[in-house]
């Protein structure tokens, strides 16, 4: 945009003495445009970060039990069908009391990570409460969510908790399957 000004201006035709001030709007444009777009990418970055707090579950990483209810809405007033999976941790009140909750945590993280990576990034995934997650596939069957059970299952295996005290605790969760409208 300096260099079209400039030009512009040459093309004009410019007296000596305005030579000097068109020079320094030359070298100031640029540095103008560079803090415009370093305040619009801060303030995208900040929004960004809003939004993350607002609607996503610091623990997992999925969005929290209100943005997952506010995706359901969404897609029951576009009348849109899907598929429910539910996943509850089992022992976790019992992995809680023994080791604290940290370690319930790692449990929690351990399974939305497995989740994650099983079901994809083409679903509505939520931490509902303390040791439950769902996920919503959007246009899909039983068949899919069923398979994504299998292999949550497979891989929790992999996903161990190392307790406090050096022993591994693997994670197994119970799962339900509800589909809307039916």
């Amino acid at each position: 945009a300096a260099v079209a000004f400039l030009a512009v201006d040459l093309w004009l035709g410019v007296t000596a003495a305005q030579v000097p001030g068109l020079l320094v709007r030359t070298a100031v444009l640029p540095g103008l445009a560079a803090v415009g777009m370093a305040a619009q990418l801060s303030e995208r970055q900040r929004d960004t970060a809003m939004h993350r707090a607002v609607s996503e579950d610091p623990v997992t990483g999925l969005l929290n039990v209100r943005a997952f209810y506010a995706e359901l809405a969404q897609l029951r007033s576009a009348g849109r069908s899907f598929t429910i999976l539910l996943a509850d941790i089992r022992g976790m009140r019992a992995l809680n009391e023994r080791y604290g909750h940290p370690t319930g945590t790692e449990a929690m993280r351990a399974l939305a990570h497995v989740l994650r990576r099983e079901a994809g990034t083409d679903v509505v995934a939520s931490r509902l409460g303390s040791d439950e997650m769902a996920v919503a596939f959007v246009d899909e069957g039983q068949d899919r969510t069923r398979a994504v059970i299998d292999g949550i299952i497979r891989r929790l295996h992999d996903e161990q908790v190392v307790l406090p005290d050096g022993e591994r605790f693997e994670v197994h969760a119970a799962y339900g399957i509800a589909r809307y409208p039916e």
